[in-house]
Order: structure tokens, then C-alpha cells, then sequence
């Protein structure tokens, strides 16, 4: 009981919101298909989960603002599919911030985000086509 407690009070808030940061949340964005394939394709390639996909996008506030600034240009004539991910709740938060801030919707966010990424994609294509 003591060990608990002495674990507890050395826990510091900035520990506490480190964790409440890294909680999982259910959100739905309304997405390209195209997009919706490159984030399974590039999440199987590189072994790793859609949710550290989505943390690695949203992690550079500045180039989300950057993207933000950009996203007034999407075409509206591409098809959205709503689909729900599992994000951290810090990247939900830091989404929501610049979405607001520069009144932009979250879905051109990820969307723009996404298409950053796409390069790396053909690289990872190009790998398998050598081996």
C-alpha cells in the first residue's frame, strides 16, 4: 500500500496529461477513397499501426497550418467515404486546434496530410517491385 502511494504521488501532471494524450479515440473523417487505400497500404508496409500513421501527421503543428492554408483549394468534385480511425486523443486535440483556428475542416486536413505522405508510398512501391 505505501509503494502505491508513493508511486502516486510522484506521478507529475505533465506525466498525467502525457498519458491522457496518448488515450485512444473513435473520430470519423470523411476521406477520398485514394486516401483510405494509401493509409492501409502504407500502414502494412511499414509494419505499423493506422493510429502512428495518424500521431506522425498531425504531430508538426506548422505543417498542419501550412496545410490548413492550402486545404481552401481542395476539390469538391472528389467522392468522400466516411470512414472511422482510432487516433491518440492529442492528435484529435492538435486536429481540432488548427481545423479551428484556421477554419478549415479536419477532414481537408487529414486529407492534405495524407497526400504529404504519398511519396513515401511509391518509394515502398518501388521497393517491393525490386525485390
Amino acid at each position: 500500500m505505501k509503494k502505491r502511494s508513493l508511486i502516486h504521488l510522484n506521478l507529475s501532471e505533465n506525466t498525467a496529461d502525457d498519458l491522457r494524450g496518448k488515450q485512444s479515440v473513435r473520430t470519423t473523417f470523411k476521406l477520398s477513397q485514394r486516401s483510405i487505400t494509401a493509409l492501409n497500404i502504407l500502414a502494412g508496409q511499414l509494419g505499423i499501426k493506422q493510429k502512428s500513421l495518424f500521431d506522425h501527421l498531425a504531430e508538426d503543428t506548422d505543417v498542419l497550418k501550412m496545410v490548413a492554408k492550402e486545404a481552401e483549394e481542395i476539390s469538391r468534385r472528389t467522392q468522400r467515404v466516411a470512414k472511422t480511425y482510432v487516433i491518440s486523443r492529442r492528435t484529435l486535440d492538435n486536429l481540432e486546434a488548427v481545423a479551428g483556428r484556421y477554419n478549415t475542416p479536419r477532414d481537408a486536413l487529414v486529407e492534405f496530410s495524407i497526400d504529404r505522405i504519398l511519396p513515401l508510398l511509391e518509394l515502398e512501391k518501388e521497393k517491393h517491385q525490386k525485390r
